[in-house]
């Protein structure tokens, strides 16, 4: 939560989880300075976008977080996490 100098700029926000005993869902976050640069700098890239998704899915607005999404994966096509998402999305249309 309170992390100093570019220690900060390395974490990206990736969604809240419900967790057994707190009655409200908990942050999660990815931490990924110790990715190899060429992953960390496209993970820089697009941490806006992907926080953006991550926010408007949490929201409910899941077409527009799919496009968010989508868009991340244009920019990174092996960022895993947004895989991730995009998987669920799928399995939920069927």
């Amino acid at each position: 939560k309170h992390l100093k100098g570019d220690l900060a700029k390395y974490v990206r926000f990736i969604g809240k989880i419900k967790v057994k005993g707190k009655e409200f869902p908990v942050s999660i976050y990815e931490l990924f300075n110790g990715d190899p640069s060429d992953i960390s700098d496209l993970k820089l890239k697009t941490k806006e976008d992907f926080e953006r998704a991550v926010r408007l899915r949490d929201s409910h607005d899941f077409d527009a977080a799919q496009l968010g999404f989508k868009r991340v994966l244009s920019d990174f096509p092996g960022d895993k996490t947004t895989q991730i998402y995009l998987s669920r999305f799928r399995k939920s249309e069927k």
